[in-house]
C-alpha cells in the first residue's frame, strides 16, 4: 500500500478578509493486486529429450525497486517409476543457471531426502517469462518409463506486497529401449 497526505495552509482571502486554514487528510491506497506466479511445461518427454518449463507472471508486476523471489522444486522419487539424478545431463541447479535471464538470479540448490529446492529472485526487469529445460540423459538401460515433478512455490514479493506461486508439473520420461533376446544353439 501507499500512503500521501494533504494539508491545509496559509489561507488568503482576496478582499483582505481574515481567512484560516487548518487539518490535514492521510490517504492510504490499499494494494488490492496480488503477484501470481504460474508453472507449466511438458509432461511427456522421449529419454534423451529435454522438457521445457515456464515460469510466467500471469497477475501483476513487480515494480521498480522492488523484487519477488519464488522456489522451484524437483522431486526424484527413484525406484522403479520414478526419475533419479543420473536420468539428466546437468544438476537442476545447473539446468536453472544455464537459463537465468536479465532479472533473473539463480540462488543455490537445497537437496533433501529426494527433493531439490532452488530459490530465485526476480527483478523489476524480468520480462514475466523464465523458460528453463531440463535435458534428460538417453542411456541404454531398458528401464521402462519414469516420472518426476517440478514445482513453483513460497512467492514473497519484497515490498510486502501480496504474492504466490502456483504449479506442478507431473513429467514422465519414455524409455526408448528395448531388450533384445535371442537364442542360438546346436540343431
Amino acid at each position: 500500500s501507499e500512503s500521501f497526505t494533504v494539508v491545509a495552509s496559509n489561507a488568503a482571502a482576496s478582499n483582505g478578509a481574515s481567512a484560516t486554514a487548518s487539518g490535514s487528510v492521510t490517504t492510504t491506497i490499499a494494494d488490492t493486486g496480488t503477484l501470481v506466479l504460474s508453472l507449466t511445461g511438458d509432461t511427456v518427454v522421449a529419454e534423451g529429450g529435454a522438457p521445457s518449463y515456464t515460469l510466467a507472471i500471469t497477475s501483476g508486476q513487480i515494480p521498480v525497486g522492488s523484487t519477488a523471489t519464488v522456489d522451484l522444486s524437483i522431486t526424484l522419487p527413484g525406484g522403479l517409476t520414478g526419475a533419479e539424478a543420473p536420468d539428466f545431463i546437468e544438476s537442476f541447479l545447473k539446468d536453472l543457471q544455464d537459463a537465468a535471464e536479465t532479472g533473473v538470479t539463480v540462488g543455490t540448490a537445497n537437496t533433501v531426502a529426494n527433493v531439490t529446492t532452488v530459490g530465485l529472485t526476480l527483478a523489476s526487469t524480468f520480462d514475466g517469462n523464465f523458460t528453463f529445460t531440463l535435458p534428460t540423459f538417453n542411456d541404454t538401460l531398458v528401464e521402462g518409463s519414469e516420472s518426476f515433478t517440478v514445482v513453483a512455490s513460497n512467492a514473497a514479493a519484497s515490498n510486502g506486497a501480496s504474492a504466490t506461486a502456483g504449479g506442478s508439473v507431473l513429467t514422465t520420461i519414455t524409455d526408448n529401449d528395448t531388450l533384445a533376446l535371442s537364442l542360438t544353439g546346436d540343431t
